[in-house]
């Protein structure tokens, strides 16, 4: 910024790095994602059973595979497949009605 009597010029730089509507829109996405996020999660501790919980975190958080999760759990594909689908059914009757609130 550059002083020119009363008036401030401003450098070209600064003004590019003053966000616009679309990366207020996308730092609103973005936040309202990770708030979605932390409901799921807190929302999976209190209705998911332990083994539902240990299944969802390995396949939704840490990317792990049906096949690699039924190996660590010592248990087949087809369980972690079933666990999965009711973890969903689980977590869409209790999420959904929060988020439209």
């Amino acid at each position: 910024m550059h002083y020119c009597g009363k008036v401030y010029l401003v450098d070209q730089k600064f003004l590019e790095n003053i966000p616009g509507e679309s990366d207020v829109d996308k730092l609103e996405d973005k936040l309202y994602d990770e708030y979605l996020l932390n409901l799921i999660y807190t929302v999976a501790i209190s209705i998911l059973t332990p083994r539902e919980y240990d299944i969802f975190i390995m396949y939704f958080k840490d990317g792990t595979n049906i096949k690699d999760i039924a190996s660590q759990l010592a248990i087949v594909p087809s369980t972690v497949r079933s666990t999965l689908w009711r973890v969903r059914k689980k977590l869409k009757a209790v999420v959904i009605p929060l988020v439209k609130s």
